[in-house]
């Protein structure tokens, strides 16, 4: 069962946004280029604030934007919002109008607290303002902060924006805003219009976060306290109700049904029995010229002992009307959006309370029954493909649908392709001619716990349309042309999901199609070009006759004996064969792989360059082939696994990292079997994860593009690896692989791949246990003033003839002087948690994941005691060919008795970008690029692995 709160957001915006905005008429046009981050605010109306808790991140922390969460002090009253406001759309700015409820509090001092003051947000903040002595005015300073997001480090605070013709809305340097407060106690904003509003920017680049509100006015909210009582006489019917019921957002949703009594006095409408919980209860509507029922927030009496209101229930608008949408020809009504009955103790803020019970899915009267196609239907399982957008994100669908095809009236019945009521059937026609497959708009799906479901076809601007597939009869694919709307309503756009892009069948990388060769009647048919890179060579062998072509079935006829041999320069996973004739027409065997026949459809499945496909040899016995349709090993599709048996060996891997320069050291394993060459840790991302080559006689070594795995940014979604298809070069007198340059790519959604990970000048090495005296390291800061005080160096790899060194024999110690006397620096457990035993010599393939890397360590010895060290120092030790030998020590003078606030080269500033160069927040697990900036101007960019504990 769906949880009330799995939707809330989806649903409810997107219903909100479509109800307010006329499609594909906006009223100003955005560039939406400069910041990606203005729908993510704008449609959020519960923005996810990312859990920002890990110990070590270098950046301001929350506290540094000041809001006010709590409740302030003072008399909390309920107003009811009206105005006018801005909603974003596909990337177009539209008109809309304000709706809901406002809380302000009354405080000491004249202080006046708006929450959530800019419509269609929820964030649980509140703007500070001053009230006048004469209760006329509220002024409110702009400035303040009203969310914060550590995911980008930054806060949308409260600015008045001013639209500009030729370049849109932009912060301004007004520094208050001003509310009229009239004797009636309404509050009205003071000189603002659609070119004058009151927004929100972000705190770091003055980009909008929010185009805000304009012309608003607050009244005063006091609801009707007396219950409804139906007039004498009212006549009155009974009918069914059935729905969802939610005990408490969070809870599961728990289906009910029951009985609910209407009578109609004019255009007003009673029920009673609507509220479930409470069916003596009765509710008073009224009914619009639009047929929609609209019923205002009503008071229901005592529930639990505290007074209860029925009220609609939104994240934008959390007190508004119950709407229901009547079906005057089916007698029906159903709830449009969610219900809220709300009860508190505290009746001052009964309207704002969440505190209560919820419906969702409200129907009253017989339901419709969905689509059952007609017995004898014969429907037969293909695969689809296609994109899926819910109001939020875009994602990739996938799965198998039932299509069916009534020979007698033309009619095609689909089931499967709905995702959220994957046994709900669609009916459309064929066109005369077999090319286009059309489905009507507004058909019934079915229904699920937020209520009814059609299916809407639409353009892209939201226009509604027939849905329409185009249909290829040679290989059974259907494609859609438009969009199918995942809809509440049968008859405007009103939607939970968009499915675009959907094809329904195997859609072939190349296909050979008899009819369009050219072929004379009777031709003999010796070879064929099926695509680039593939041929098909036939052969009559013992048979009696030799492959010829027909017109009369439009087919390529293989004879007994007769032979097919299809060739491809790339490795074939999957080979269809479209036949046509009867069951001794339709005969073919494979050399290798797997061949089968369903139909008229043969299907070979395997891995193979070269597949030789046959007839028996008995007498009367025919392959008779329409088409053949090439399928190509995915290997983006693939991941590699290590045989079992196969001995791996570890290499040393150097290189240099392109996106900032820096030189790569570590351990990769390697593998062979036969011509087959496996590597594990060409990624720092999914370090686990093999790749598999096939090495060549001269030693070349050719990498497809396997897929590697998933990295979530959580920030940007998740986006799926590949191996850029670079080849190495293998030495095996140096036992030694090259290359030039690789690449790790990344894409989205099946969308475009990018690079995510490149490197250059690559060798892995094969390691030799020989002597060698490592090179000096370097210490790049210091940085003892920051919250978590730190030095960063690098620990070079190679020798000091510049031979690659086996890092699994390279360590390094950290010095320290202090009155004067030089120190071994210990990490310890007690102050280093992660530690099981003190440590002090520090392998270079160790770290903690928390206070020690390979680049960096964070000094928890305390403020006090650092305060006493003039110098730091830096030695590597490498212990190769049963030799230790050192580098010198590199020293980090400190100056004597330097302040903390002294200390030379303190890092002022720490920016964390993703791999694809995008400034995010660290706190999550993930490979970041980390860039300092130091006190002495200089900055310091390290590729950094977070795994948070």
């Amino acid at each position: 069962m769906k949880k009330f709160t799995s939707m809330i957001v989806m649903v409810l915006f997107t219903m909100s946004m479509f109800a307010f905005a006329p499609a594909g008429k906006a009223v100003k046009s955005l560039d939406f280029s400069g910041s990606q981050r203005i729908l993510k605010a704008v449609n959020a109306q519960a923005p996810r604030q990312l859990n920002s808790g890990k110990r070590r991140v270098q950046q301001r922390a929350a506290e540094d934007f000041p809001i006010i969460s709590e409740q302030p002090q003072g008399e909390l009253r309920s107003y009811a919002r009206s105005g006018k406001c801005y909603v974003t759309q596909n990337q177009q700015l539209y008109y809309s109008t304000q709706s809901g409820t406002i809380e302000i509090v009354f405080g000491n001092d004249n202080k006046v607290y708006f929450k959530d003051i800019i419509n269609g947000t929820s964030y649980g903040t509140w703007v500070e303002g001053t009230l006048s002595q004469d209760g006329s005015t509220i002024t409110v300073p702009l400035g303040q902060n009203i969310y914060y997001n550590s995911g980008y480090n930054a806060c949308i605070v409260l600015n008045r924006l001013e639209w500009d013709n030729e370049a849109g809305f932009a912060p301004t340097e007004t520094t208050e805003i001003t509310y009229s407060v009239s004797a009636e106690g309404v509050i009205s904003l003071q000189n603002s219009d659609e070119d004058h509003t009151v927004g929100g920017i972000w705190s770091d680049d003055n980009s909008i976060g929010l185009y805000g509100d304009y012309e608003s006015v607050y009244t005063p909210y006091t609801p009707n306290t007396d219950v409804v009582t139906p007039p004498d006489g009212m006549a009155s019917i009974t009918a069914p109700m059935s729905g969802t019921y939610y005990a408490s957002i969070g809870a599961d949703g728990e289906a009910i049904s029951s009985t609910v009594t209407i009578g109609l006095v004019g255009s007003e409408i009673y029920i009673q029995g609507l509220v479930a919980q409470m069916p003596e209860v009765w509710v008073k509507g009224t009914i619009g010229t639009d047929g929609t029922v609209s019923i205002p927030v009503t008071y229901l009496g005592e529930y639990n002992g505290n007074p209860a209101y029925l009220m609609g229930y939104s994240s934008s608008a959390p007190v508004s009307p119950v709407t229901f949408v009547l079906n005057q020809e089916n007698m029906t009504a159903e709830l449009d959006g969610y219900a809220m009955v709300s009860y508190s103790e505290a009746e001052n803020t009964i309207l704002n309370s969440r505190t209560g019970f919820y419906y969702s899915g409200l129907f009253i009267g017989t339901r419709p029954e969905a689509l059952t196609p007609p017995d004898g239907l014969l429907p037969y399982e293909m695969p689809y493909t296609g994109l899926s957008y819910d109001g939020e994100a875009q994602s990739n669908i996938s799965g198998t649908v039932n299509l069916a095809f009534s020979m007698t009236d033309g009619l095609v019945y689909v089931q499967g392709l709905i995702p959220e009521l994957p046994e709900a059937w669609m009916v459309g026609s064929i066109n005369a001619d077999g090319t286009e497959i059309t489905f009507a708009s507004g058909q019934y799906l079915g229904y699920d716990d937020f209520g009814s479901l059609y299916a809407v076809g639409g353009d892209v601007d939201g226009n509604i349309q027939d849905i329409v597939f185009s249909f290829d009869k040679l290989s059974n694919v259907a494609t859609l042309q438009n969009y199918i709307y995942v809809n509440g309503k049968p008859d405007q756009i009103y939607y939970f999901t968009i499915l675009s892009d959907i094809v329904i069948g195997i859609v072939s990388d190349d296909m050979w199609i008899a009819s369009q060769q050219g072929y004379n009647n009777t031709q003999e048919v010796a070879s064929i070009n099926i695509a680039e890179g593939v041929t098909g060579t036939l052969a009559q062998n013992d048979g009696t006759n030799s492959p010829k072509y027909y017109n009369s079935d439009e087919s390529l006829r293989m004879y007994a004996c007769n032979s097919l041999v299809i060739t491809s320069q790339k490795a074939i996973a999957k080979i269809i064969f479209n036949l046509i004739g009867n069951e001794n027409q339709m005969l073919l065997e494979a050399n290798v792989g797997e061949y089968a026949l369903d139909g008229n459809v043969g299907t070979w499945t395997g891995e193979a360059n070269e597949i030789t496909f046959s007839v028996p040899c008995t007498s009367g016995k025919q392959a008779r082939i329409v088409s053949i349709q090439i399928f190509y090993l995915d290997y983006g599709t693939m991941t590699v696994e290590l045989p079992e048996g196969v001995t791996t060996t570890s290499y040393m891997f150097t290189g240099t990292d392109s996106y900032d320069n820096s030189e790569v050291s570590r351990e990769v394993l390697v593998a062979f079997d036969g011509n087959d060459v496996y590597f594990q840790g060409l990624t720092t991302i999914v370090p686990e994860a093999w790749v598999k080559g096939t090495m060549a006689a001269d030693g070349t070594i050719t990498i497809p593009g396997w897929y590697i795995g998933q990295y979530d940014t959580y920030l940007f979604g998740v986006y799926d690896l590949y191996y850029g298809e670079q080849s190495f070069s293998y030495d095996s007198e140096a036992d030694k692989f090259t290359s030039a340059n690789y690449s790790i790519m990344a894409s989205q959604n099946g969308g475009e791949k990018s690079v995510m990970e490149e490197y250059n000048d690559v060798i892995i090495l094969h390691p030799q246990d020989i002597a060698a005296t490592p090179q000096d390291p370097t210490i790049n800061a210091v940085n003892l003033s920051a919250s978590y005080p730190s030095i960063q160096y690098t620990i070079p790899t190679k020798d000091a003839d510049g031979n690659v060194l086996d890092i699994s024999k390279l360590y390094y110690v950290v010095y320290y002087v202090k009155d004067g006397v030089q120190n071994t620096l210990t990490l310890s457990p007690e102050l280093y948690e992660k530690l099981t035993a003190e440590l002090t010599e520090i392998p270079y393939t160790f770290s903690d994941e928390y206070d020690i890397y390979s680049t960096r360590l964070y000094l928890n010895q305390g403020a006090e005691e650092l305060a006493t060290w003039t110098k730091i120092g830096l030695q590597v030790i490498y212990r190769g060919g049963n030799e230790e030998h050192t580098s010198n020590i590199v020293w980090y003078e400190l100056g004597e008795n330097t302040a903390l606030e002294d200390v030379k080269a303190d890092v002022i500033e720490t920016i964390y970008y993703d791999m694809l160069g995008r400034r995010v927040d660290n706190s999550l697990n993930g490979v970041y690029i980390q860039r300092q900036r130091l006190s002495n101007g200089s900055v310091i960019t390290n590729k950094v692995l977070i795994r948070n504990k």
